[in-house]
């Protein structure tokens, strides 16, 4: 509601951060949940104060520019579900920790190609299609939706760099 990020994040806390623990969320990751969402409003329409900021200094339209940052910061919607399905809040440089954090970055990199439309030149349809399945398969826990979500990944990846696209490839 146009809140600064600290009375934003002491409402959650008093309203959502009980409800989490509740439904079996640890406290710790139920405060990081409460604070990343506080953090959040500052580019989600209809109010995005921080997107709103920029477009008056770069003279765009304000909506408009609301929804592009929203857009390129989709990203932070699907963290607090890491923090709570994944092992991304672990302590310690364990196997499921690296692995959760170099498969998340690589849904990233899948995340971004299909809602920009752009990954080494403009996707097709299906290279969106086919971004999109492997962000949520590496995003999903397993080993077998991890390989999914790579192979997809490597299939656009090889798709954009031998098939003529509407733009030139950008050399790896």
């Amino acid at each position: 509601m146009g809140l600064p990020t600290t009375p934003s994040y002491v409402i959650l806390v008093i309203l959502g951060v009980p409800a989490l623990v509740k439904m079996g969320v640890p406290p710790l990751t139920a405060h990081m949940v409460a604070f990343w969402i506080a953090v959040q409003s500052n580019v989600t329409p209809p109010v995005a104060l921080a997107a709103i900021a920029a477009a008056g200094i770069a003279k765009s339209d304000p909506w408009e520019t609301g929804w592009a940052a929203c857009r390129l910061a989709s990203w932070i919607y699907l963290m607090p579900f890491l923090f709570i399905y994944t092992s991304i809040l672990n302590v310690g440089w364990n196997a499921p920790f690296l692995i959760t954090v170099a498969s998340s970055i690589i849904a990233l990199i899948s995340w971004g190609g299909a809602l920009t439309g752009y990954l080494l030149r403009k996707t097709t349809l299906f290279e969106r299609g086919c971004l999109f399945v492997s962000a949520l398969g590496l995003l999903d826990k397993g080993l077998t939706t991890d390989v999914i979500g790579l192979a997809l990944l490597a299939l656009v990846v090889v798709l954009q760099k031998v098939s003529p696209g509407k733009g030139a490839p950008i050399a790896l």
